[in-house]
């Protein structure tokens, strides 16, 4: 019968860069997401580059900026440990001088703390048939956390003490 979806007509390299500009008003994005847009958008890639050349040099995008609000957000909200965010920014395609930047910034004890909350959270959750296996569980949740393990470890070995 009828085709319903619509045939759509590429976009041009100046609509993409307006509408690049609009995204990147809202929220924070990094030139790697630039360009899987612009791909995504069947823009050339000679074209592709000049716009995320003119989306850097405006300020529309900075890896930098965009690797600190990263950090935040994944430690406020999904919980993320540090090992687990510098692989994502690393994903991304974000400067190894940037990601390290804005893991420094941090709080010096906002990781521990947050380890220490997920881990007393699990721990009230699991069952476990002794506290070998409890404390196994609590190890691995954490490095799926992305939590380095020296501190597991040490943040671990404080609650099981706790009883």
């Amino acid at each position: 019968m009828y085709d319903t979806k619509k045939e759509k007509k590429p976009l041009q390299p100046q609509q993409a860069l307006a509408r690049l500009m609009a995204l990147c008003s809202r929220s924070e994005k990094c030139t790697e997401d630039a360009r899987i847009l612009l791909e995504r958008w069947g823009i050339a890639a000679e074209h592709r580059t000049e716009i995320v050349r003119a989306l850097v040099e405006q300020r529309y995008i900075d890896d930098r900026r965009y690797a600190a609000a990263f950090v935040r957000d994944k430690i406020a909200h999904n919980k993320w440990g540090r090992r687990k965010i510098s692989d994502a920014l690393r994903m991304k395609r974000i400067p190894t001088d940037d990601i390290e930047q804005a893991l420094a910034a941090l709080p010096g004890n906002a990781e521990r703390e947050q380890l220490l909350l997920l881990l007393r959270r699990k721990r009230a959750s699991s069952k476990a048939e002794n506290d070998y296996r409890m404390k196994e569980k609590l190890v691995r949740y954490a490095l799926s956390k992305g939590f380095l393990l020296d501190d597991i470890l040490e943040t671990v070995d404080g609650i099981m003490a706790e009883k």
